[in-house]
């Protein structure tokens, strides 16, 4: 019962990091948008996309998303 209940804790840690992660990028991903150049509406549907849709909206935004000019 006691390693159990350790393995639960160590599960609910790794859970927590990996929550905190897509927190993260997520928040790095709509800065971007929003700084970026692309009218207001690509703006706001890639924002939805990545907030309702935290880990597929984020690769998506990656794959698909608009791309910073110096970068190109």
């Amino acid at each position: 019962s006691g390693l159990f209940i350790l393995g639960l804790q160590a599960w609910m840690m790794v859970e927590g990091f990996l929550g905190f992660l897509v927190l993260c990028i997520d928040v790095y991903a709509v800065v971007h948008v929003l700084s970026s150049n692309e009218p207001v509406l690509k703006r706001t549907v890639w924002i939805i996309a990545i907030v309702v849709l935290p880990v597929a909206g984020f690769i998506a935004w990656i794959l698909f998303g608009p791309r910073d000019p110096r970068e190109t």
